[in-house]
């Protein structure tokens, strides 16, 4: 079966890490993964930044970026392009990879004794993806 990472292009695929079945990318690469994306017509409903450390994550709950849903009508190509601009004009909106760091270390106690530069090298950002429910052009080979 085939999902929505499987119609992003290998670098972008590439670029992921893969943790409990969620894909994750740096915030440096999220340019590329909409513009893959929204090629592919595949949309982001949402997501947020994670610290990945080995053998542990934390959610960084507070740094969600959903764009708003599927208006009713609207063309599942328009959706996933606009759900990408969305998704990308609120990540712009958080705050530095540094402060990120700084308040997952404030937040989370087990944190404390991690310096902000090695909690910073360890900040991803969750995406989730969909592929439009209807079928796309592409996948039916139209």
């Amino acid at each position: 079966m085939t999902t929505a990472h499987d119609l992003l292009p290998a670098d972008v695929q590439a670029a992921a890490d893969w943790r409990l079945g969620e894909a994750a990318w740096r915030r440096a690469d999220l340019d590329r993964l909409a513009q893959a994306a929204s090629e592919a017509a595949v949309a982001c409903i949402g997501g947020q930044v994670q610290l990945r450390l080995p053998g542990e994550m934390y959610e960084l709950y507070w740094t969600d970026y959903d764009p708003a849903p599927r208006r009713e009508g609207e063309i599942w190509s328009v959706f996933a392009t606009r759900s990408w601009r969305e998704m990308l004009f609120l990540v712009a909106d958080l705050p530095t990879d540094a402060e990120l760091a700084r308040g997952a270390r404030e937040r989370f106690e087990e944190l404390a004794g991690h310096d902000v530069e090695g909690l910073r090298t360890a900040l991803w950002c969750v995406v989730y993806l969909e592929m439009d429910p209807d079928g796309d052009a592409k996948r039916r080979g139209g």
